[in-house]
C-alpha cells in the first residue's frame, strides 16, 4: 500500500503522461501479438503488454487521488504524440505478418517512451516515486534494446537467405 504522496499539478501531469504512454504501449503490444505469426514473438509482445498494464496501474496509484492535475506541457505532449504516431504506424502495418517491421517500429516507440521516463526523472515528481520510475525506465530500456536486437537479427537472417 502506497502512502499518500502530495504532488504538484505539474508532477501529477507528468505521471499521468507516463500512465497514458504505458496504456498506449499495452494496446499496441497486444495488437502486435495478435497479428504476428511467430509464436515466440507473439508471447514476447503479450508479455510486454502485461508489463505495461502493470506499469500504468502502479503509476496510477500515485495520481488517482489528485483531480487537480495539469495537462502535459508542450514537450510531454509532443512526446506522447510521437509515441502515438509510431504505434499507429505499427498498427497499420499489422495487416499481414510483418515481424521485422513490427520489431523496428516497436523499438522506435519504446525509445520515445524511455526518453519520456528520463525527462520525468530529471526533475522527479516526488522522492517516493523515484524507485518505481527508475525500475520502469530500466525495463523500458531493456525492452527497447531487446526489440532492436531482435530486429537486427531478423534483418541479418533475411539478407543471408
Amino acid at each position: 500500500m502506497l502512502a499518500f504522496v502530495s504532488l504538484t499539478p505539474q508532477a501529477t501531469g507528468q505521471l499521468q503522461m507516463l500512465v497514458r504512454l504505458n496504456l498506449e504501449s499495452q494496446k499496441c503490444f497486444r495488437a502486435a501479438g495478435d497479428r504476428v505469426e511467430d509464436a515466440e514473438l507473439t508471447a514476447l509482445f503479450y508479455a510486454y503488454a502485461r508489463q505495461r498494464a502493470g506499469f500504468a496501474a502502479e503509476l496510477s496509484r500515485y495520481v488517482a487521488h489528485d483531480a487537480s492535475a495539469a495537462t502535459p506541457g508542450d514537450g510531454a505532449a509532443r512526446r506522447l504524440a510521437a509515441v502515438h504516431r509510431w504505434w499507429h504506424s505499427l498498427r497499420q502495418h499489422l495487416v499481414t505478418d510483418a515481424s521485422a517491421l513490427s520489431l523496428r517500429l516497436a523499438a522506435r516507440a519504446e525509445a520515445e517512451v524511455r526518453a519520456a521516463y528520463e525527462q520525468v526523472l530529471r526533475h522527479p515528481p516526488h522522492e517516493d516515486v523515484v524507485p518505481a520510475l527508475q525500475r520502469q525506465r530500466d525495463a523500458v530500456a531493456s525492452t527497447s534494446d531487446r526489440l532492436r536486437r531482435l530486429h537486427e537479427a531478423r534483418e541479418v537472417r533475411r539478407l543471408a537467405s
